[in-house]
């Protein structure tokens, strides 16, 4: 699902315009950006958290030339799932 159809999902559960609900889309996206770079943590209890972590730098390799390449540290969003991703595996 991209966005264009996750906006005309969300405009069809709300009975909302789909420009409205691109507007919503947009609104709750930005929110998560600036908290992230402000280093910060949102929990919507029961959905997940996204927080920001640093990694460190490491070797890599090139996949096409076998070169040993440098991974300068950084800082990524990860997103840990609440209760609400926890599906039951369907039995054989």
């Amino acid at each position: 699902m991209n966005k264009q159809e996750l906006t005309r999902a969300m405009a069809q559960r709300t009975g909302d315009a789909h420009v409205r609900a691109e507007l919503h889309l947009n609104a709750l996206l930005e929110v998560l950006r600036d908290e992230m770079e402000k280093g910060g943590c949102v929990v919507l209890t029961g959905w997940g958290a996204f927080r920001v972590t640093d990694y460190a730098a490491s070797a890599g390799r090139d996949p096409q030339t076998g070169e040993t390449i440098h991974i300068p540290a950084g800082r990524r969003v990860v997103f840990t799932p609440g209760k609400a991703f926890q599906f039951d595996t369907p039995a054989d």
